[in-house]
């Protein structure tokens, strides 16, 4: 197993697994991602970026959050199904703000709730379960699951810096002091509300393991074929490949042509100065 910079959320292997990579955008402390290997389950967690102050231990929300989750899947017995996972979650989570005396806090402003996204592998049942916007090869087939709101603040943040770059600020400038983030950043925090909605309910909704209940469509369980190789990331990767060399090489020449993800990858964050890429990112690869 070839293992990256970064550590491993968890200590136990797989045997069939290829290659392990977690690193974060700025340090690894920070580090909001995280990787699960035990015997029966591989996952990857992405908690979302903090849109509040809270720390617990200097964690942030989405450090807790991608803790939860990992937590959550360890305790799952072998045979457990994805809706078991996502209730077991969602459960873990709310027991969290329980203990921490947040139910109200969190009930009424839903942009202060833990978030994370995931993907995970059962090795019992031979299916990945998708919730969030992390992403995943099988067999070489990519499943990915963007949300829409992300691609319209994405493109509000692009036309806000193009507009920038054209009144004479320089790229350099905007690495250091991301006014377009600025800019959507009360969007980001608004759209909190579409959290978790049916996709009845809003074109906007979106699904996000948060310690409240998941519409029946949150879920997307993809089945796997014996000895296929899957490969399971969080969206710090803007394109997937079936190696980790691929799938770096990729994002560098993309950050090199790109750093601000304003043109070749429309992101709702760029790079910042001093920073390695303009999210983390985890990485794994296994045969089924």
């Amino acid at each position: 197993m070839a293992a990256g910079k970064g550590l491993l959320s968890s200590t136990e292997t797989h045997p069939g697994v290829m290659e392990v990579f977690l690193k974060g955008k700025s340090s690894e402390a920070a580090n909001e991602d995280r990787i699960v290997v035990t015997p029966y389950y591989i996952g990857v967690i992405d908690g979302a970026t903090s849109k509040s102050d809270f720390r617990k231990e200097g964690m942030t929300t989405g450090q807790w959050a991608g803790r939860l989750v990992e937590e959550a899947v360890k305790s799952l017995p072998p045979s457990a199904t994805g809706p078991d996972a996502v209730s077991a979650i969602t459960r873990r989570m709310a027991c969290f703000y329980t203990e921490n005396s947040l139910w109200e806090r969190v009930r009424q402003h839903p942009e202060q709730r833990l978030t994370a996204s995931a993907v995970l592998y059962s090795c019992h049942r031979k299916e990945v379960w998708m919730v969030g916007d992390c992403q995943c090869l099988i067999g070489g087939r990519a499943f990915t699951n963007g949300k829409q709101i992300d691609a319209l603040l994405a493109e509000v943040r692009s036309v806000y810096l193009e507009a920038r770059l054209l009144q004479g600020i320089s790229q350099e400038a905007l690495l250091e002091h991301d006014t377009g983030r600025d800019y959507i950043r009360p969007f980001l925090v608004e759209q909190s509300v579409f959290q978790n909605l049916p996709s009845s309910a809003s074109p906007y909704a979106y699904a996000v393991f948060d310690g409240f209940p998941l519409p029946p469509s949150a879920l997307r369980i993809l089945p796997v074929a014996p000895g296929e190789q899957v490969v399971l990331a969080s969206d710090g990767y803007p394109r997937l490949f079936p190696t980790l060399a691929a799938s770096e090489r990729y994002l560098h020449e993309l950050l090199q042509k790109d750093p601000l993800c304003i043109r070749s990858y429309k992101s709702t964050k760029g790079m910042y100065k001093g920073q390695c890429s303009f999210d983390d990112r985890a990485y794994v690869s296994f045969l089924s």
